[in-house]
């Protein structure tokens, strides 16, 4: 666990572990398509998923950012300390058939006059 200081910064990411697990899956099933199937090209259809998953490892988006500037919600500033007033978080109730979390942000700020 990283330790905060006033000069770091706090990101909340997707975890990578996934992504190279779905992308290790389905380099695999290639990989073992080629060698039951390999004159049949519709076995390159299980290359975009392994791509996309590869791709997704090496993106790094950060959905939030919390530093000694203020708040960002992707690359938009939300606010600084000056300016800041209380934040909850609270998460809402899954929806049927649903697997993620549907967790939230909340941030009251002044915002001008």
């Amino acid at each position: 666990m990283q330790e905060l200081t006033p000069d770091s910064s706090f990101e909340v990411k997707e975890a990578i572990l996934i992504d190279v697990l779905a992308a290790g899956f389905f380099y695999l099933m290639f990989f073992s398509a080629i060698s039951y199937a390999w004159r049949d090209k519709m076995i390159f259809i299980t290359l975009i998923p392994a791509l996309l998953f590869t791709a997704r490892i090496f993106i790094k988006s950060v959905p939030v950012k919390v530093n000694k500037d203020g708040i960002w919600l992707g690359k938009d500033f939300v606010c600084n300390w000056h300016d800041f007033i209380a934040a909850r978080t609270y998460m809402a109730d899954l929806e049927a058939g649903g697997w993620n979390d549907r967790e939230f942000l909340e941030v009251e700020y002044f915002k001008g006059t």
